[in-house]
C-alpha cells in the first residue's frame, strides 16, 4: 500500500550531510524506520504504522514482531547531527539481537 506524501507525518531534523546517497528503499517494501530523537526516545515507522516517542523496551517489541513475519526487513536510521554516537550503537546492538542485519542510515546530500 503506498501513502500519499501529504499524509506522511514529520519532523525537522539536522541531518549529517553525504557526498554519496544510495536509495535502498526502492527495491525493498518493507523497510522500518527508526528516527532517533534523543537518548533513549524515539519514532518507529513501518508501513502505515507510525508510532512516535517510545523507548527502547517498546521499540524492542515492535521490531521482534516485524521480523517473526519479515525476516528479511531492512532497517533505516535517522538521527540529527547532535545525536551522541553511542546512542546511534545502542540501535545497532538492538537490531541485531533482533536479527536486523541491513541497516542504512539517512543523510541529506551535499550539493
Amino acid at each position: 500500500m503506498m501513502i500519499p506524501f501529504q499524509l506522511i507525518q514529520g519532523f525537522q531534523v539536522n541531518l549529517p550531510h553525504s557526498t554519496k546517497a544510495v536509495s535502498i528503499t526502492e527495491d525493498n517494501k518493507y523497510a522500518i524506520t527508526i528516527e532517533i530523537l534523543k537518548e533513549g526516545l524515539y519514532n518507529f515507522i513501518y508501513n502505515n504504522k507510525h508510532i512516535n516517542n517510545i523507548n527502547a523496551s517498546k521499540l524492542s517489541s515492535e521490531i521482534n514482531n516485524i521480523v517473526q513475519t519479515k525476516p528479511d526487513v531492512i532497517c533505516l536510521i535517522a538521527a540529527a547531527s547532535i545525536i551522541n554516537y553511542s546512542e546511534i550503537i545502542h540501535i545497532f546492538n538492538l537490531l541485531s539481537t533482533s536479527g536486523i542485519y541491513s541497516i542504512g542510515m539517512m543523510t541529506n546530500p551535499i550539493n
